[in-house]
């Protein structure tokens, strides 16, 4: 903030930026109000009889229409109602600056930006972003404080060993909450991950006229499984397909394969295809080798990785 024209007697100021929301309204003379940041000006000693105001603006703060509408809001408290103080703002939507036409005041006063046109969002006040790894799948999930104009949000990843490439992970934008002042909660779960790589999510926040904004990043490094196993199919009973999920250390030729109970080779699900390290689930849908339907009953699956064997049993019920 740069403040100019200051009259009165022996005027003594302090001037400070909050990265936060004010937590205020705004009057009927604007159309919207920062939640990202305020500035309060403070008269330590002497008196005002007016100054301008210049404020600044960044990618972050949410400028995504019209720009010469920003303007300089205040108020005399930081969480009141907050009226335009003029100024027409020049730059565009990524950087650029406001001057009020000039604020009168005897006292104290709260600043930030205000906006006399409704396609500026002023937009989404993060408050946390935060990733969960498993072998096979990292759980996101952020909250908000508060949103304007928030069409959604979309997420992004990158492996580490090639940062120049971003690719979507979620198939439709996630729903925002358009206008609240409220805190929001958000979970996806992205499934397409491989164990032992390190991956970059990078969240990004679209307001209702397209203007996307990078909110913030996040590293997550994928488990890797420290020994073989295989876990018991589910469901067991079942019909008509069933799931047989194994873990591998390493990367390893897997055979797995369905026999009946009287020791008859029944299906081939894999046989020595090469694994990649993690976790793995796959499908048995109650056919043999030949395509047709099996007898119900109970069926044995053995499954061999490298020097590590084991079987599992399981009921087909119809």
């Amino acid at each position: 903030v740069a403040l100019t024209g200051i009259s009165g007697s022996s005027p003594v100021l302090q001037v400070e930026m909050f990265p936060a929301d004010p937590g205020g309204s705004h009057d009927a003379t604007l159309q919207g109000i920062s939640s990202v940041r305020y500035w309060s000006v403070l008269l330590n000693s002497g008196s005002l009889s007016g100054y301008t105001a210049q404020l600044s603006w960044g990618s972050n703060d949410g400028v995504n229409g019209t720009v010469s509408a920003v303007c300089v809001a205040y108020s005399s408290t930081v969480s009141g109602t907050y009226t335009n103080g003029g100024g027409s703002g020049s730059g565009d939507q990524s950087a650029g600056t406001t001057t009020s036409n000039s604020i009168s005041t005897t006292g104290s006063l709260y600043l930030t930006l205000g906006t006399t046109n409704s396609d500026n969002s002023l937009p989404v006040e993060l408050v946390s972003f935060e990733a969960a790894a498993e072998y096979n799948k990292v759980d996101i999930s952020w909250s908000t404080a508060s949103e304007l104009n928030n069409l959604g949000f979309n997420i992004y990843r990158q492996d580490v060993e090639n940062p120049d490439e971003w690719l979507l992970v979620n198939d439709a934008i996630i729903d925002g909450q358009g206008n609240t002042s409220t805190e929001t909660n958000y979970n996806f779960t992205d499934t397409k991950v491989v164990s032992g790589k390190t991956y970059q999510y990078k969240l990004e926040s679209v307001s209702l006229n397209g203007l996307a904004v990078e909110e913030k990043t996040i590293d997550v490094e994928i488990p890797v499984p420290s020994q073989y196993a295989l876990l018991p199919n589910y469901p067991n009973p079942f019909n008509p397909t069933t799931n047989i999920k194994f873990l591998l250390p390493e990367s390893q030729q897997v055979t797995l394969q369905i026999y009946n109970i009287s020791g008859q080779l029944v299906k081939t699900i894999t046989q020595n295809q090469m694994y990649q390290a993690g976790e793995h689930v796959v499908t048995w849908n109650a056919t043999d080798d030949t395509g047709s339907r099996v007898a119900s009953g109970m069926y044995m699956y053995v499954f061999r990785a490298g020097s590590f064997h084991k079987i599992g049993k399981m009921i087909l019920l119809k």
